[in-house]
């Protein structure tokens, strides 16, 4: 993603990570705010189906 954070060190190190971002993503939800480094994602187009080569196959999903 956008924080240059490899998957693969989260995902190594998920017992690490796991208790201070559920805390992070709790207090945002709690209080209403999302930092700004929170909304910035990559959008990635994901194929669905069908022809390859029409932009309506195809859904954003963001990183």
């Amino acid at each position: 993603g956008p924080d240059g954070i490899p998957s693969s060190i989260l995902k190594e190190n998920t017992a690490h990570f796991i208790q201070p971002l559920t805390h992070i993503l709790n207090l945002s939800l709690s209080q209403g705010i999302v930092p700004n480094e929170m909304k910035i994602a990559e959008i990635k187009p994901l194929f669905k189906s069908g022809n390859k080569h029409l932009v309506n196959n195809y859904r954003p999903i963001s990183l």
